[in-house]
């Protein structure tokens, strides 16, 4: 039997079709292990009547961890809120300007639709999302906004932050 071909490269220059990952490893990694422990009781109460306990516990120690050091989290870094203030904003905004903006039930999105603070009551700004596209209008980012897809908005930098 042949071995697989390398197919390894280096720089490692992921894609967005791959996928690709990088590890990396602690100097001071040790084998992790784990500890079972357990205690029984079995008593006979009378005839064919069995009494039986039991406690098990495992514990483990020093076990491999991986950590995604890219992971976005949008609840704890404000962007959920954002998100989810944009789609009050537009919705709110359609529901004042029915000629130039209309939001169908699919999510589809006719004219243009603001989903930045245009002044209207009950809308709020939005800085994460208005400095990442710079607009409030992008057709594109209407029709994401509305379809309630927020892992596809454009947005361009992680470290912005709502304050």
């Amino acid at each position: 039997m042949t071995p697989p071909a390398d197919t390894s490269k280096y720089p490692f220059t992921p894609n967005s079709g791959t996928g690709g990952g990088a590890n990396d490893f602690d100097a001071h990694l040790k084998a992790g292990y784990t500890q079972s422990y357990t205690i029984g009781i079995q008593r006979e109460l009378g005839k064919n009547t069995v009494f039986e306990a039991r406690w098990v516990r495992t514990r483990g120690t020093h076990l491999w961890r991986q950590y995604d050091m890219n992971e976005v989290n949008i609840i704890e870094n404000g962007f959920l809120t954002e998100f989810n203030n944009a789609a009050r904003n537009m919705a709110i905004y359609a529901a004042a300007n029915p000629g130039s903006c209309q939001i169908t039930n699919v999510g589809q999105v006719l004219g243009t639709c603001n989903y930045g603070n245009s002044g209207l009551p009950g809308q709020v700004n939005i800085p994460i999302i208005f400095t990442s596209i710079a607009s409030n209008t992008d057709s594109a980012t209407a029709t994401r906004i509305a379809q309630g897809r927020r892992a596809q908005l454009p947005i361009r930098s992680r470290s912005i932050s709502p304050g």
